[in-house]
């Protein structure tokens, strides 16, 4: 297993980790309660690992995984094609979409721009 100093660190040398976070609230519950058990999860994982500066950018969306419009993934797209981001971070690869298509295109994504992906467990999310 990768120690986070080896999947965590800035692509400017003096600069913070910049990480892009998904966050997909359920249309059929409230978006308050998800934000409280999955975004602050995932961010205080990122704490845990890396304890230097970080910039990390919520991006959301309510839109089911299986649709074939989400803004939230095309953002994330959008955002990961600026070369700007050192991390994506996905408490699950659902959490992004269910369409291994759509799976590949992002890890293809994340390597061209040189910013890592990291997935974590799918029920690392989930509350007690």
């Amino acid at each position: 297993m990768l120690d986070a100093l080896t999947y965590l660190c800035p692509k400017a040398a003096e600069g913070p980790l910049r990480v892009l976070v998904l966050c997909r609230t359920s249309l059929y519950s409230p978006p308050v309660k998800n934000r409280r058990t999955r975004q602050p999860s995932t961010e205080q994982w990122l704490e845990s690992e890396y304890g230097g500066e970080m910039e990390i950018k919520c991006l959301r969306d309510r839109a089911s995984g299986g649709k074939s419009y989400r803004p939230g993934l095309h953002a994330v797209e959008a955002a990961v094609a600026t070369g700007e981001w050192d991390a994506l971070c996905l408490p699950d690869l659902g959490r992004f979409s269910r369409d291994p298509d759509d799976h590949r295109r992002l890890v293809d994504l994340c390597d061209e721009h040189l910013t890592r992906l990291i997935i974590l467990d799918r029920d690392f999310a989930a509350p007690d």
